[in-house]
């Protein structure tokens, strides 16, 4: 959920919420943030329904929604935020932009899963150089205490590509 929109919220601003929630259908036509975003402003904003009467005529046949209406119904929707209006809004356009829903479930689907901040990701960096530094250390005192020269050396190896890496990152 986006700060501006939180912001919004606690500040009472209908019009920006009202905005936020027709927008994020088109931008997330699965409805899932819209849905925790219009939780939050339910929650919030006890007023955030309009009650009077609109003139507009909701189309219940789906073999009649398409691009033109969709557009037809957010700028209802925009004018007047009537909760059936909304959640027919919501229907058309997970029926109207199904085919952008499911590329954003295939994007989803091909993003690694496990992503960090670069604050993270120097920290994970520096553990996993002072890794190899303490293994290296480790493996070269083990060689050495055995007298196997090679794992002695292989030690060496890794103390000093650790150290390089530590360095290269302080220096960056």
């Amino acid at each position: 959920m986006k700060n501006q929109f939180i912001e919004a919220v606690k500040s009472h601003d209908l019009i920006s919420v009202r905005l936020f929630l027709s927008n994020e259908l088109l931008l997330d036509p699965r409805g899932n943030s819209f849905d925790e975003m219009l939780k939050l402003a339910e929650d919030q904003c006890p007023d955030l329904y309009e009650n009077e009467a609109s003139s507009f005529v909701l189309r219940k046949n789906s073999n009649q929604w398409d691009q033109e209406y969709l557009n037809e119904l957010k700028n209802e929707v925009d004018t007047h935020f009537r909760k059936d209006t909304l959640h027919h809004y919501k229907e058309v356009a997970k029926f109207v932009l199904k085919d952008k829903a499911s590329n954003l479930d295939n994007e989803e689907k091909q993003k690694p899963r496990f992503v960090i901040s670069e604050k993270d990701k120097d920290t994970y960096q520096k553990v996993a150089y002072g890794s190899l530094i303490g293994g290296g250390a480790t493996i070269a005192i083990t060689g050495l205490c055995l007298s196997k020269w090679t794992m002695a050396g292989f030690g060496l190896v890794c103390i000093a590509a650790g150290g390089y890496l530590v360095y290269k990152l302080i220096k960056e």
